[in-house]
């Protein structure tokens, strides 16, 4: 039985990292988008830190960046999650503001490593396809961040007030709401900080879904006519190659069909 290649090996491992990536974007959406009662706030803000750092260090290995760059970055990561330990032991409001900001920071840097792989790419792959839903997702996680922090500097930016402090935040599920355009009317921003934010955001998820869907159509197209113009030099070439071996094959009998003639009478 033939072993796969090291190639093989190599795209398997990218997919298998873009999966994982997705996967810990829609767990942040998900679980931590969930309203209070089940676990405690301090409990979901360390799996909410530890997954953004889940996705921040699949996002680095996907783009292949250096490995000083990667150390760095990984340490923020646990610098974040052991923030949101401490405060889930001790409290204290300054340790969410730095947890915040370490999250959202960690959430740019990946949706712009996701984003550069995307852009780079010169196919469709499933790289490709889950690079643009990484990146889709990363942008309404990243609105999450800032308007749980919106609303943790002002409990009344939204209406009805969202839980923040108490638990956990139902505004990742109001971001991604805003993001793709659905505006359910449940949660609305009460706020200037946050009337502002979620305009941006419905911008942004316009323009993300027609650039990302633009791109992999482009490619999509791109490929195909580079294919086609193969195949037609392809039958050209073969068609030259035919012509020349006959070519040559008439010339080669040429003399012999001379050297077989009679000589005429003088």
């Amino acid at each position: 039985m033939s072993r796969p290649s090291a190639r093989g090996r190599t795209l398997s491992l990218q997919a298998s990292r873009w999966v994982l990536l997705v996967i810990s974007l829609l767990l942040i959406a998900v679980v931590v988008s969930r309203q209070t009662g089940s676990l405690p706030g301090p409990v979901l803000r360390i799996v909410d830190s530890a997954l953004i750092g889940t996705v921040a260090a699949l996002a680095m290995l996907s783009a292949h960046v250096s490995r000083r760059f990667f150390a760095a970055h990984l340490v923020l990561a646990v610098a974040g999650v052991f923030v949101s330990v401490v405060h889930a032991a001790a409290g204290g409001e300054t340790l969410l503001r730095v947890a915040a900001v370490l999250n959202g920071y960690l959430l740019v840097v990946s949706a712009f490593l996701i984003l550069r792989v995307v852009v780079r790419e010169r196919r469709v792959t499933a790289d490709t396809l889950f690079g643009a839903l990484g990146f889709y997702l990363a942008m309404g996680v990243l609105f999450g961040v800032v308007y749980t922090t919106i609303a943790r500097w002002d409990p009344a930016a939204f209406a009805p007030p969202q839980p923040v402090v108490e638990g956990a935040t139902s505004l990742y599920y109001f971001s991604l709401a805003t993001l793709t355009g659905v505006g359910y009317g449940d949660i609305s921003p009460a706020s200037n900080a946050a009337r502002i934010a979620a305009s941006l955001e419905a911008v942004i998820g316009v323009i993300i879904l027609a650039a990302l869907v633009g791109r992999i159509v482009g490619l999509q197209v791109a490929r195909q006519a580079s294919v086609e113009t193969e195949q037609r030099l392809d039958a050209i070439e073969a068609a030259l190659v035919a012509r020349i071996e006959q070519s040559v094959a008439a010339a080669a009998e040429a003399p012999a069909q001379a050297a077989g003639r009679p000589e005429e009478p003088r």
